[in-house]
């Protein structure tokens, strides 16, 4: 009996933690994320930073569509890019593009 109740314990340990894991940001969560991390790099106000947000959760949702192409995805990514571009001034640019890690991951 000892061993049965101990067998449990240690399955529903088990489970909880794997549970945990799996744990994934939403769209909105890592959106809000991304809008933060630009902001601090380039210096936006706060109403950009909403705005990039926005733009981000839009993204995010567009890349969770099931079975989407590569072609659409890359489409979605130049996208993003342009807008980034155009919303940025000079000075703003320089500083993302001082960080290519953080530019490509906000387009892709």
């Amino acid at each position: 009996m000892k061993k049965l109740i101990l067998i449990f314990t240690i399955i529903c340990a088990f489970s909880l933690t794997a549970n945990a894991q799996a744990k994934k940001l939403s769209s909105k969560e890592a959106a809000n994320a991304d809008a933060k991390e630009l902001a601090q790099v380039v210096g936006l106000t706060d109403t950009q930073t909403q705005d990039f947000a926005r733009l981000f959760e839009q993204k995010y949702l567009m890349l969770e569509i099931p079975n989407l192409s590569n072609e659409r995805k890359s489409i979605v990514s130049s996208s993003i890019d342009a807008k980034l571009t155009a919303s940025l001034n000079e000075k703003q640019m320089k500083a993302l593009d001082a960080k290519p890690g953080l530019h490509q991951r906000l387009i892709k």
